[in-house]
């Protein structure tokens, strides 16, 4: 029985002994077929966050994913598995370096600084030690996962220690450490002793060909990016739909005319709370892109066209340009 590991001889031992190989050593890229599954309900309840009845959502939540990883900076996940007869949204995080992004549906593409962002699902199995370094700790044999040999251990937080990122409202961790390298391939969180969350590695191998635009993102034409913590583009919309959504909002939407030459427009409905928002996007034939994101004016503010307020981002003179010949919809 090995339990309650602490500082520098703890550090040594899950290297030497305890977690032999780094797999975050060198250029190498893996490949994992994973799968998440939660109890919402009862992580609530272990939250304290409401007052819910017994009901699991065990099954229901279990999603799967793909994970491309070059440890540490290099990421790619996306979530896979289709429920019957569900369409599958899109869904995938990208991160290289000082800089993330998040394909979501409706052609939106959130981005931010690594540094800023929370890390992508999975991530902490390539370190475990970020869980057993803030528990007390002990071994309870072997078990293999996804045919590979793995440790099992159970890790318990000492008072204080905060673990959030293994699963929020667990008094417990039941770890499947794998034999061979420096990864957990199975990781359940238990809170009054019950289970409510597991991830689990269904496959893992290494990737010998690596795509050289594996951990890139280029926009698409239909792309539309936006910074982590501003509105994201909404539910697209034709235009004549963005048009009554406008006026049932009380204001008239503005749209440039005549259109440039090779341009297009595009028009997305937003609901922040209770003040829509129509976001009109103009793509223009030499790539460059110009948002108008109109609502109703609020107090001193100007609208620019009865009460229409306009936020303007893109690149000049291409804006100016727009802006000139904007005019409501008849």
């Amino acid at each position: 029985m090995w339990s309650d590991p602490t500082g520098d001889r703890y550090r040594e031992d899950r290297l030497s002994r305890y977690l032999p190989a780094v797999i975050t050593s060198g250029e190498r890229v893996w490949w994992l077929r994973l799968r998440r599954r939660v109890d919402v309900l009862w992580q609530v309840r272990l939250l304290g966050e409401e007052s819910l009845e017994d009901t699991a959502l065990f099954e229901m939540s279990s999603v799967q994913y793909e994970l491309w990883a070059a440890p540490p900076d290099r990421w790619r996940l996306r979530r896979g598995g289709r429920p019957a007869g569900l369409p599958l949204p899109r869904d995938e995080r990208i991160i290289e370096g000082n800089r993330w992004y998040w394909l979501g549906p409706d052609d939106g593409v959130e981005w931010g600084d690594a540094a800023d962002s929370a890390p992508p699902t999975f991530r902490h199995l390539f370190e475990p030690w970020t869980l057993l370094e803030r528990c007390q700790v002990s071994e309870e044999g072997a078990a293999p996962v996804a045919g590979r040999p793995a440790r099992v251990v159970v890790a318990r937080p000492r008072d204080g220690a905060d673990v959030t990122d293994w699963g929020a409202g667990a008094d417990s961790y039941r770890l499947h450490l794998d034999a061979e390298l420096d990864v957990a391939l199975r990781a359940e969180a238990s809170g009054q002793g019950r289970v409510f969350q597991v991830e689990e590695v269904l496959e893992l191998r290494e990737e010998p060909d690596p795509a050289p635009d594996l951990f890139r993102f280029t926009p698409g034409p239909d792309d539309v990016l936006y910074r982590t913590g501003e509105s994201g583009p909404g539910k697209l919309l034709p235009l004549e739909d963005a048009v009554r959504a406008a006026r049932a909002a009380g204001f008239d939407l503005l749209l440039p005319y005549p259109l440039p030459e090779g341009a297009r427009l595009r028009a997305w409905l937003h609901r922040p709370g209770a003040q829509p928002r129509v976001r009109v996007q103009v793509d223009l034939a030499d790539g460059a892109r110009v948002v108008l994101v109109q609502r109703v004016a609020g107090p001193g503010e100007k609208p620019l066209w009865g009460n229409t307020y306009v936020e303007v981002s893109g690149s000049l003179p291409q804006a100016e340009q727009v802006l000139a010949g904007l005019a409501p919809v008849s």
